[in-house]
Order: C-alpha cells, then sequence, then structure tokens
C-alpha cells in the first residue's frame, strides 16, 4: 500500500455504511459493517502507518 488517506478510508466507511474503522500495526485496516469486520485493503499496516494515520486526525492535545 503505497499511500494511506485517511479522508479516503472515510468516504469508503460512509459508502458502505459502516459504523467502525480499525487501525492497527500488524494489520490490515478494517470496517465493520453490519457487524462484521471486512478489511479494507490486503496489506498490513506497519507501526509507523498506524502511527501516522491517527496522528494526522488528532489534535497535539490528544
Amino acid at each position: 500500500m503505497s499511500s494511506i488517506d485517511f479522508t479516503s478510508f472515510l468516504k469508503l466507511m460512509a459508502h458502505q455504511k459502516a459504523s467502525d474503522l480499525f487501525i492497527t500495526a500488524g494489520m490490515p485496516p478494517s470496517m465493520k459493517v453490519h457487524g462484521k469486520i471486512s478489511p479494507i485493503t490486503q496489506a498490513p499496516l506497519t507501526p509507523q502507518q498506524s502511527r501516522d494515520l491517527v496522528l494526522n486526525v488528532m489534535t497535539p492535545q490528544q
């Protein structure tokens, strides 16, 4: 996965009517749709990718 974009994940979630987004190092990003968790991509996230995704949507205080 060359480029990871949190906004793209959110758009996909809205389109699929997903309720949750799971960002975990070593696992593919996943979403929950109608109670079932499905991967968004096949490639697992590296620790740095997971960190970058989360920090990009957090304020410095968080």
